[in-house]
C-alpha cells in the first residue's frame, strides 16, 4: 500500500479525530459569547499541571463557598469626617477642627473618632482643612483651623529655629538652636507649633541631594544609633530618595522636608503620616507620627518587615507631593478633598507600589474594594481604588493615567469627573475587561504577583430553583455590578439574558477557578449539586442612570440525573490508550508504531456537577511508507496536551454520561517528515461535535471504562480510567 505526503496529513487528522473522542466538547458557537464582541480582550488562564489540585472530588474550587465577609472598617479619616457630617455627628467647621486637634494630640482618637480607620494617614483631612481656609465663611472656626495648622505642619522656617544640622558638633551658627531640651520642653514646643524666637535644641536634620533640591529629615535631638528609633530614620531618608527619583520621571518634583513629630493621641499612637502638600510651594512636607514606629523592636526592624510597611508609607506621602506640584489646579486652594479623594488616595497607593513592589501596603484595601464595588461608583471609594489604577498602569501605562487625571474638571462636582472619565477613550472595554480579571483574581501587582480577593458573601446569590424566574443585575456607571446564579440540581434549565438602561457591556462566566468569560449556555444541565454562574454588568454612562442585564430562566422537561460511582478522580490508564489509538491502523501492517504516551490524564468529577481534566501528557508515533529510493520514509509524530479542561457533567440515562464543555485544555502536533518538521499552533482540545457530548460508561468502585463519542460506530475499543479518589 502507497502513502503518500497526502495521505500522512489525513493520517495525521485521523490520530486527533480519534484522541478528540476523549474528551468533553466545547461550547457551540450559539452558546459562546466571546469577549471581543463587547471590546474586550480575554486575559489568559493559567496552565494546569500535573500538580494542580484535581484529584479532590471534594473541592471544585467554588468561589461562592467562601464565607460571608463582615463589612470592612472605614477606609481613611476622611470617610470618618464625612461619615461624621452625613450623620448629623458634627458641622464640616466642627468635623476639621476635631480632626486637627487628635494631629496636634489635643484630642485622643476615641473621643474624635470613636474607632481606627484601615489607613492611618490624615492627609485628606489637612487638604480639606486648607481649602476651608479659602472658601470657608466661619471667621471663628478658621481661626481655630490656622491655630491648629500651625502645630500639625509648622514651617521649615519655625523648625529651623530649633534645629542644627546631624553634624554640627557643637555651638550655634546662624539660625541654629543652641540650648539641647529634654524630652518633655520639647514636646511641650512641638504642642506649640514652634513658636518663634525660640534658641532651644530640638531637632537635628539630615539633609541629602535631590536633584537640584534638598530632602531634609528632622528628628528629635535625642535619638542615638542604639534606639529602636534609628532604622526608621534611615528608612525614612532611603524611602524620601527611592520615592523623589522615581516621581520625577513622570513630573517635577521640589524639596522635601520630614519631621518625625512628638504629636498624636499619645494612648492610641495609630496616625503614620501626613503631607499637607502646599500647592505651589518650593517644598513639601511630611509629618510621620509615633504611631509609624510604637512598639516596634530592633529584632523585627532588623527582619525588615516594619521598615517595608514604613518606606512604602513614606512613598505614599511623597506621592501627596508630587500631586500638588503635578496637579495644581486640583491642590487644595482650588478643589475640595472629597472630589479628589477616589483618585488621590489610590493613585498615592498605586505609585507607591510603584516605588516599593513587594511590600503591598494596599493590598489591606482589597476587601473594602470587594465588599463596596457591587453597589458603589469609585467616585464613592478611596484607597480601595487601587486596583483599577493597577490594572490602567498595566493597560495604558503611568504616564497615561497622569494624563487621564489631567482632563478632570479641576473646579467640578463628583458628576463632572464621571462625565470627563466617561468621555475617555475605550474607558468601556477598560472598565468591564477590569471588572472580569478582579473577579478572576488576575489584576497583577507591580510584583508580578496577583492581588488577593475573597468573594463577598451570599448576599450576592440567587438560588434558582425554577420552574420559571427573573434575576436582574443592575448597576450604576463605574460600578461592578454582579450576581451569583446557583442553580438547583436534577433539572435542565433553559437561559435568556436582556439588556436595558445605558449602553453597558456584560459577561458570564461558569463560576469555578479558571473558567473563561463564555456565556451562559442557552441550556444549563444540573445533574449532582448546585451549578454556579457569575453575571457581570458594567456600563461607564455619564450620568447615574442603571444598566440592567435580566436573566430570565425556566426549567425543561428533559432528564438529567446524577451517578454518585463517577464522582472521584480518575487517571487514564496508558495500555488502553495504546489500544485506543492504536485501533484504526490494526489492518495496515508495519505502517503505524505506537511509541510511547506519559504523563496526566486525569478527570474529576466533583460532587456539585462541574468536571475538570488536567493534562501534561505526550504521545509519540512513527508512521513508515515506502520511499522514492531504497530507503522507507518514516514520520515522527508527537501530539501533547496542556492545561485544565472544565465541563458540566450529568447521567441522561443509565450508563449514558453527558458533558457539555466550559474550557478546554490545548493540543500540538508536531511532525517529522523525513527532516521537514512542522508544528501546528497550539489549538483547543474539544470533541468533533458542539454543545452536548454523550458516551456510553460503565463505573465500578476501582474502574471508569468509557466509550467517548462515535467510538462504537468506529469500532475503537473504550478507554479505561482508574480511580485516583472518592467517592
Amino acid at each position: 500500500m502507497s502513502h503518500g505526503p497526502t495521505s500522512l496529513r489525513a493520517i495525521s487528522v485521523l490520530l486527533l479525530a480519534v484522541l478528540a473522542c476523549g474528551v468533553p466538547s466545547q461550547p457551540s458557537e450559539a452558546q459562546a459569547v466571546s469577549p471581543t464582541e463587547t471590546g474586550v480582550s480575554e486575559e489568559a488562564s493559567p496552565t494546569a499541571v500535573a500538580s494542580e489540585p484535581l484529584a479532590s472530588e471534594e473541592d471544585s474550587n467554588n468561589p461562592l463557598e467562601a464565607p460571608l465577609v463582615e463589612e470592612p472598617p472605614p477606609s481613611g479619616l476622611f470617610e470618618l469626617f464625612e461619615q461624621g457630617i452625613a450623620s448629623g455627628e458634627w458641622s464640616r467647621e466642627e468635623g476639621l477642627i476635631a480632626g486637627l486637634k487628635l494631629f496636634a494630640g489635643e484630642a485622643s482618637l476615641g473621643e474624635t473618632f470613636g474607632e481606627a480607620p484601615v489607613q492611618s494617614e490624615g492627609t485628606g483631612l489637612l487638604h480639606e482643612a486648607l481649602y476651608y481656609l479659602q472658601t470657608g465663611s466661619d471667621s471663628a472656626a478658621k481661626a481655630e483651623i490656622e491655630r491648629l495648622l500651625q502645630i500639625v505642619a509648622p514651617s521649615p522656617d519655625r523648625l529651623l529655629e530649633y534645629a542644627q544640622p546631624a553634624s554640627a558638633s557643637s555651638g550655634r551658627g546662624p539660625g541654629l538652636a543652641s540650648v539641647r531640651m529634654g524630652v518633655v520642653e520639647c514636646e511641650k514646643i512641638y504642642a506649640d507649633g514652634f513658636p518663634k524666637g525660640g534658641g532651644e535644641l530640638c531637632l537635628e536634620y539630615t539633609d541629602q541631594n535631590l536633584g537640584s533640591y534638598k530632602g531634609r529629615i528632622f528628628y528629635p535631638s535625642w535619638w542615638t544609633t542604639s534606639d529602636p528609633e534609628w532604622p526608621f530614620l534611615e528608612a525614612a531618608r532611603q524611602a524620601v530618595a527611592d520615592s523623589w527619583n522615581l516621581y520625577a520621571t513622570f513630573g517635577e518634583m521640589r524639596a522635601i522636608d520630614l519631621v518625625f513629630t512628638l504629636l498624636g493621641d499619645k494612648e492610641n499612637p495609630w496616625i503614620g503620616a501626613i503631607a499637607p502638600g502646599y500647592g505651589g510651594a518650593q517644598s513639601c512636607q511630611i509629618a510621620v507620627y509615633p504611631g509609624t514606629i510604637q512598639g516596634a523592636t530592633a529584632a523585627s526592624m532588623k527582619g525588615g518587615v516594619a521598615l517595608g510597611g514604613f518606606k512604602q508609607l513614606i512613598a505614599h506621602e511623597m506621592f501627596h507631593c508630587f500631586q500638588a506640584w503635578r496637579f495644581p489646579a486640583h491642590s487644595w486652594d482650588n478643589a475640595p478633598w472629597e472630589v479628589n479623594d477616589w483618585w488621590g488616595e489610590s493613585t498615592a497607593e498605586f505609585f507607591s507600589n510603584l516605588v516599593y513592589p513587594t511590600v503591598n501596603n494596599e493590598w489591606q484595601h482589597a476587601k473594602e474594594f470587594d465588599f463596596k464595588s457591587n453597589t458603589l461608583p469609585i467616585f464613592e471609594l478611596s484607597y480601595a481604588n487601587f486596583e483599577f489604577f493597577q490594572y490602567l498602569g498595566s493597560k495604558i501605562g503611568e504616564n497615561a493615567i497622569l494624563s487621564m487625571i489631567d482632563t478632570l474638571p479641576p473646579n467640578g462636582s463628583t458628576g463632572d469627573h464621571q462625565a470627563a472619565l466617561s468621555a475617555y477613550p475605550s474607558i468601556s472595554s477598560y472598565w468591564h475587561e477590569f471588572g472580569r480579571l478582579y473577579l478572576d483574581e488576575r489584576i497583577k501587582d507591580t510584583s508580578g504577583d496577583f492581588i488577593p480577593r475573597g468573594w463577598p458573601g451570599s448576599y450576592y446569590e440567587d438560588e434558582i430553583n425554577g420552574p420559571s424566574q427573573k434575576v436582574e443585575v443592575a448597576g450604576l456607571p463605574f460600578t461592578l455590578a454582579r450576581r451569583a446564579l446557583l442553580f438547583n440540581p436534577k433539572h435542565m434549565y433553559q437561559v435568556e439574558l436582556s439588556e436595558s438602561g445605558p449602553a453597558g457591556n456584560h459577561g458570564e462566566r461558569f463560576a469555578v477557578s479558571g473558567s473563561p468569560w463564555s456565556g451562559i449556555p442557552p441550556k444549563v444541565p444540573v445533574g449532582c449539586g448546585k451549578v454556579p454562574y457569575l453575571v457581570l454588568a458594567t456600563t461607564t454612562a455619564s450620568v447615574a442612570d442603571v444598566y440592567e442585564v435580566t436573566v430570565t430562566i425556566s426549567t425543561l422537561d428533559e432528564p438529567v440525573d446524577c451517578d454518585p460511582c463517577l464522582v472521584g478522580s480518575w487517571d487514564l490508564d496508558l495500555d488502553s490508550f495504546q489500544a485506543f489509538v492504536s485501533a484504526p491502523f490494526a489492518e495496515m501492517e508495519d505502517f503505524y508504531d505506537f511509541i510511547t504516551a506519559q504523563g496526566i490524564w486525569r478527570y474529576a468529577f466533583h460532587q456539585d456537577g462541574t468536571m475538570k481534566a488536567a493534562f501534561n501528557f505526550a504521545y509519540g508515533y512513527t508512521l513508515t511508507t515506502p520511499g522514492f529510493g531504497t530507503d522507507p520514509l518514516v514520520t515522527e509524530g508527537l501530539i501533547t496536551f496542556d492545561g485544565q479542561g472544565i465541563a458540566l457533567w450529568w447521567v441522561s440515562s443509565p450508563g449514558t454520561l453527558d458533558t457539555i464543555g466550559v474550557k478546554a485544555p490545548t493540543i500540538e502536533h508536531t511532525v517529522d517528515m523525513g527532516g521537514q518538521v512542522s508544528q501546528s499552533e497550539p489549538g483547543d482540545f474539544g470533541g468533533p461535535g458542539k454543545g452536548v457530548s454523550q458516551s456510553t460508561y460503565v463505573c465500578s468502585p476501582t474502574t471508569l471504562t468509557i466509550w467517548p463519542p462515535g467510538a462504537v460506530q468506529a469500532n475503537l475499543p473504550p478507554l479505561d480510567y482508574i480511580r485516583v479518589s472518592g467517592p
